[in-house]
């Protein structure tokens, strides 16, 4: 092949890749900027008793405010079909344990690594960003990495609900 075919396969190939970012760019690539609404990415596996402890919790949350908050749950035992967004995301802030979070909120990042941090300083995180979360009990305010170091403590399984309307000290279960 001569010098000229070189460079036209080169520009073809190019081209083609350029065109590959821009498409992924439109479809779901991670951009700051493209992003009104707070991210929150839950990595967590299937066999972690941390992560089942504080996955009730997190699904509570994307209940309450998943119209306000966008939540990403991210399985490491199905990682094959995480999104772009989620393994960038996972791959930039490369959180050492789990349960993890990441929140990304415009330019701002926050992880949280384990039960008792999710429960405790996102919960803190989420509050001074105007998400009133809190768990009580008799009309008692707990924050919610109270609320879980209690079940974990008397060997129950974590809250579904964080109030009083479906608590297990309600149902005599403590």
């Amino acid at each position: 092949m001569d010098k000229l075919g070189k460079i036209m396969i080169l520009i073809a190939l190019s081209a083609f890749l350029i065109g590959c970012a821009q498409n992924n760019a439109q479809n779901g690539a991670y951009n700051e900027s493209s992003y009104k609404k707070m991210q929150v990415f839950f990595y967590y596996e299937t066999g972690c008793p941390n992560c089942k402890m504080i996955e009730p919790y997190m699904k509570y949350l994307k209940k309450e405010y998943g119209k306000e908050i966008d939540f990403h749950f991210c399985n490491w035992d199905n990682r094959t079909k995480w999104s772009n967004v989620e393994r960038k995301v996972f791959s930039e802030t490369n959180p050492y344990g789990f349960p993890a979070v990441v929140v990304i909120n415009g330019k701002e990042r926050k992880v949280y690594i384990g039960w008792y941090a999710i429960g405790e300083n996102f919960t803190a995180y989420l509050n001074g960003q105007g998400y009133k979360v809190k768990a009580f009990y008799n009309k008692t305010s707990y924050n919610v990495a109270e609320c879980l170091n209690c079940h974990a403590e008397k060997h129950i399984p974590p809250p579904s609900k964080y109030n009083c309307t479906y608590c297990c000290h309600m149902h005599g279960k403590t």
